[in-house]
């Protein structure tokens, strides 16, 4: 029996240093500046098929880098 849960987050949600809100997957292949946390948070969802555990919302800062991996703080 296949796990439900995503043991490693493939989207994270966080705001940049501008105070704007993101959301990335992980490989930087797709994201994109959204004007609420609401927002962002319902795109990565919907990115992940609502799988428990696929999108963490992080306090750090977060960098929108479209073909690079996302960069926490810097």
């Amino acid at each position: 029996m296949q796990a439900s849960a995503c043991l490693m987050p493939q989207y994270l949600v966080g705001r940049d240093r501008a105070g704007f809100w993101i959301a990335t997957d992980m490989s930087g292949s797709n994201g994109g500046l959204f004007k609420d946390k609401a927002a962002a948070l319902h795109y990565a969802g919907l990115q992940t098929d609502l799988l428990p555990g696929a999108v963490r919302l992080i306090d750090e800062p977060l960098e929108l880098r479209i073909g690079v991996p996302p960069r926490l703080g810097a």
